[in-house]
């Protein structure tokens, strides 16, 4: 979402520097600069933990994932007369038609519990997505403020994120990504 919404300011910033680039007088009294937000991830430090965090969280979610999709899958192999299921069962056919259907209804159930399972972790609006937006959220809110703070100190009439597209050429000079990763560690350490 945050890559869709950078896009779209990419989109607009592009348009606007345009029309200001067209009017002279406008372009020779604003100062532009530009930030590399991907650089910035990768180089923030409390960005990188968040996402470590999430990481861990996702691996423990797929962890009971997997168990319990293997145990769906071993309770179908035994529905199919499988013999090599572990740990080792009366062969189903042998069973009677009540342990045969109450086998049958423990399958339906785990695979249902499987999916549910799935789903409202990993489906749209998930406990994955959801717990990805609360771990980065208060991230992202400062590195925009930090990035406003240091456009309006500095005078920067737009400040436009290099990795959104918008920019086919950009002078170095008015690259901001050092001095807003300076910002933002200057609390870390």
């Amino acid at each position: 979402m945050f890559m869709i919404r950078m896009l779209k300011a990419g989109f607009v910033a592009g348009l606007m520097l345009s029309l200001v680039l067209f009017t002279s007088a406008l372009a020779d009294e604003m100062k532009f600069g530009y930030v590399n937000s991907a650089e910035i991830f990768s180089r923030y430090k409390s960005f990188a933990d968040a996402q470590q965090k999430f990481n861990k969280e996702v691996e423990d979610w797929q962890n009971k994932a997997q168990t319990m999709k293997s145990e769906v899958d071993s309770l179908a192999l035994y529905l199919k007369g499988e013999t090599d299921v572990i740990p080792p069962r009366l062969p189903f056919q042998a069973l009677s038609e009540n342990k045969q259907r109450e086998k049958q209804e423990e399958y339906k159930a785990k695979e249902a519990a499987y999916l549910e399972y799935v789903n409202t972790i990993f489906g749209p609006d998930g406990t994955a997505e959801r717990r990805n937006a609360e771990l980065t959220q208060p991230i992202l809110d400062k590195i925009n403020s930090i990035i406003a703070k240091i456009a309006q100190d500095e005078d920067y009439a737009f400040v436009f994120d290099a990795v959104g597209g918008a920019i086919a050429y950009a002078a170095p000079k008015y690259d901001l990504t050092e001095t807003v990763i300076d910002e933002l560690n200057k609390e870390i350490e």
